[in-house]
């Protein structure tokens, strides 16, 4: 070993080891630039068919299209359902609306767009106008949620639990979060 560091030491022996590196580097990179790609016999797919302009347009319109989901019961009077709809394929995007099923329209809710986030469905329906639903808060374990779709009015109570859960809240009736007289 000691053979070995003194005929580096030398200087001559220094700029030889130095020119003999870079030599085996560019061969390195000479041999690896000179790869050669092999097929491996799926000249198949150069013979698939491309899709005309039309056919394209229709695949693009397909692709963006976005995947519904039911939130909530239909309204008392039969005319409303709270859905939300994501993109097809981020699954993101997640924006929720109010379908009306006489005109077959979504209308926009600013009130549903930011407090529906998890909700535990599905969304019940007070009346006409009033959804409530249960959903895990930012704040705290669980809130009740009730939004009203005409005024926008959002009323938000935060629930506790008393105990260690040990579960989740799988759903809930309008009856379960009104006043219910005592002994029922």
């Amino acid at each position: 070993m000691t053979r070995l560091r003194s005929a580096l030491s030398i200087p001559g022996r220094r700029f030889t080891q130095i020119t003999l590196g870079a030599l085996g580097l560019v061969a390195t990179f000479t041999f690896a630039a000179s790869a050669e790609i092999i097929k491996l016999g799926f000249d198949f797919f150069e013979d698939l068919p491309t899709l005309s302009e039309g056919e394209q347009a229709t695949l693009d319109i397909l692709q963006t299209a976005r995947i519904p989901l039911i939130l909530s019961s239909v309204s008392p009077n039969g005319d409303y359902l709270v859905i939300a709809t994501l993109d097809r394929l981020s699954q993101s995007d997640w924006r929720v609306q109010l379908f009306n099923l006489r005109t077959g329209e979504l209308e926009e809710s600013l009130a549903l767009e930011y407090e529906v986030f998890s909700p535990t469905l599905p969304i019940e329906w007070l009346d006409n106008n009033t959804i409530r639903f249960v959903q895990e808060s930012f704040f705290g374990p669980w809130e009740i949620v009730s939004i009203n779709r005409v005024t926008g009015i959002v009323s938000h109570t935060v629930v506790y639990p008393t105990e260690e859960e040990a579960g989740e809240i799988l759903g809930g009736s309008p009856r379960l979060f009104g006043l219910c007289p005592a002994g029922l």
